[in-house]
């Protein structure tokens, strides 16, 4: 009986043993859907935010699984639910372990197939998308259908993703063929338009767009914007009267100012494709008053500048647009290229200014209005001329080499290899044989010189601007004025003026930090102290070529704090490589 009872009570031990970790997956498994079902039938870009309590929930359970229970046949499935509820957190390279780890220790489990598809959804949010594809081509002719139209829809995002306009709409196609996730079919037909707009497929981007907007229960928002995106494919097609009176169509179902600035900018961009400028700039200009602080008014702001740049070489007002552009929430592209043409307009500007003020330095002045037009704003017939002038009509100047060098270039750029470029380098080694322009052309051979004509052309030169001392090491140059030697040659003397001496350069120094304005909106306001830190990049004239935020208190300002970063300037020193310093702009109640 002793013995008989023995048996029962571990019997009753394992099968205790057993219940708990089944239990303590099951109850995984029901948080892990509990929360997939808080997410269903919410749109995409808003179900990141759902469930996250009850996925933390499912993974405590399934790591006491795997931890507590080591050898239960549940620790696969564990690993697997784990795996799947970081995907939901958004953890996708902590989810990629997990899937992995599913493969590699339990390669014969019936679970293997579903950790190697959700393997392929984690690859793609992490941009590894042709490791993807390899996985998703293995699911798109076999295996179950709603599996096999998942990937279907997958291979389509990755296809648009990568601008395989083509590819992506026939996977989508065939995604709605196989029916699926109501959220999912939204956004395939959403893709589908865009994808067949791009490739030209005007008809077949207007029927996608209709079929979404044949879904009664699409969300407010998404119903603008794909009527928006269906006006576009009609202005594309020139139909700009059907554009104008579907666009007025939907004005009577809105409310907001900001959906009304929305189809005032699709307007406004039917004109400009009709060539209808100046109603454009008007209508821009008149929407733009008291507008809310929104992506849409950023985007308006930013076309306005364009106008007034392009169409009306306004660009004291083009400054001004692209400098609203930075005080508003655009998207990062928009903001970075309004803050850089902002910059680049009122360097311009100010350099006229320049120009007609008494004892202006002309050479220097056309020389930089040159480089602006240039490589600011592509004007190549205009930087010519400036850059002409300098070299032909002040050529003591030490901008002449620089803009002869500038001569060169364009004529490269413009496929002129032959004698007449020649000739321009051949001024530039002859008339200024110790700038750093013939050292470059000389060092990488696009002109030959016979050494003794180089050392005439040398003495010649010395003869009339002086000899600087240690003159018999070529490393010896001119720039910006001075005089400097390579690193490690020590102390030069030019003639009039003090002794230099060249090294590695010191901490770059601020000569004067920019006031930013404020914002636009929220201004007002403010409560306390707003605090914004820009990394900025800084060459040898101590001109800021680049800034980015790094630390911000407020969004709303950081767009003044950058504009103001590209019009602060730092002491100028020579320095061949460009340097980083961090600006702190304080902006007070």
């Amino acid at each position: 009986m002793r013995r008989s009872g023995s048996i029962a009570l571990l019997l009753a031990l394992l099968l205790a043993s057993g219940c708990a970790y089944y239990n303590t997956y099951y109850h995984a498994r029901k948080y892990y859907e509990d929360a997939e079902r808080q997410r269903a039938g919410l749109p995409l870009d808003r179900r990141s935010s759902i469930g996250l309590d009850l996925y933390e929930k499912a993974m405590k359970k399934c790591a006491k699984v795997i931890v507590l229970y080591p050898g239960s046949k549940w620790v696969d499935d564990a690993i697997l639910l784990m795996g799947k509820c970081m995907y939901a957190k958004g953890d996708y390279l902590a989810a990629l372990g997990k899937f992995d780890e599913v493969a590699r220790y339990y390669g014969e489990s019936d679970i293997v197939e579903e950790a190697e598809f959700y393997r392929a959804k984690a690859l793609i949010k992490l941009g590894r998308r042709d490791e993807a594809v390899d996985i998703l081509n293995r699911f798109l002719e076999g295996g179950e259908k709603k599996r096999r139209a998942e990937a279907v829809y997958l291979y389509g995002t990755v296809a648009y993703e990568e601008k395989r306009y083509d590819e992506a709409a026939k996977a989508l196609e065939q995604y709605l063929d196989l029916g699926g996730d109501v959220e999912r079919k939204r956004n395939a037909l959403y893709l589908l338009g865009d994808s067949y707009r791009e490739s030209g497929d005007y008809a077949k981007a207007y029927t996608a767009y209709e079929r979404r907007l044949d879904d009664v229960l699409l969300p407010r928002e998404e119903r603008l914007q794909t009527s928006l995106d269906l006006t576009e494919v009609l202005i594309e097609e020139e139909r700009f009267d059907d554009a104008y009176r579907e666009l007025e169509d939907i004005r009577r179902d809105v409310v907001a100012r900001e959906d009304s600035l929305k189809i005032d900018y699709r307007i406004g961009k039917g004109y400009l494709a009709e060539g209808r400028i100046d109603e454009a700039a008007e209508l821009f200009r008149t929407s733009l008053k008291d507008a809310p602080k929104s992506e849409v008014t950023a985007d308006m702001a930013y076309t306005l500048g364009g106008i007034y740049l392009d169409q009306y070489g306004q660009r004291d007002s083009a400054a001004a647009a692209f400098r609203i552009v930075t005080t508003l929430p655009a998207r990062e592209e928009i903001r970075e290229d309004a803050a850089r043409t902002s910059k680049a307009l009122n360097d311009y500007i100010r350099l006229r200014e320049e120009y007609v003020a008494d004892g202006a330095d002309t050479a220097r002045i056309q020389f930089l209005l040159a480089e602006n037009e240039f490589f600011r704003f592509g004007e190549v017939d205009s930087a010519w001329r400036r850059y002409d002038l300098v070299a032909n009509r002040f050529t003591e100047s030490e901008y002449a080499p620089r803009a002869l060098a500038a001569k060169a270039y364009i004529m490269e750029l413009r496929g002129e290899t032959g004698a007449a470029r020649d000739s321009v380098l051949e001024t530039i080694v002859r008339r200024y044989p110790r700038s750093d322009q013939a050292a470059e052309f000389l060092d990488r051979g696009e002109i030959s010189v016979p050494d003794d004509s180089l050392a005439a052309w040398i003495a010649e030169y010395d003869e009339i601007y002086g000899a600087p001392a240690q003159a018999d090491k070529p490393a010896v140059v001119q720039v910006i004025g001075r005089v400097r030697v390579f690193p490690g040659e020590g102390e030069v003397t030019v003639p009039g003026k003090p002794p230099v001496l060249f090294g590695p350069p010191g901490p770059l120094r601020l000569l004067e930090q920019a006031v930013p304005d404020r914002p636009l909106v929220g201004a007002a306001d403010m409560k306390k102290e707003v605090v914004v830190d820009v990394e900025v990049e800084v060459d040898g004239l101590g001109r800021v070529r680049e800034a980015w935020i790094v630390e911000s208190d407020s969004p709303e300002y950081e767009g003044p704090a950058l504009a103001a970063a590209y019009l602060s300037r730092y002491k100028e020193d020579g320095a061949e490589e460009n340097r980083r310093a961090t600006l702190r702009f304080r902006f007070r109640p």
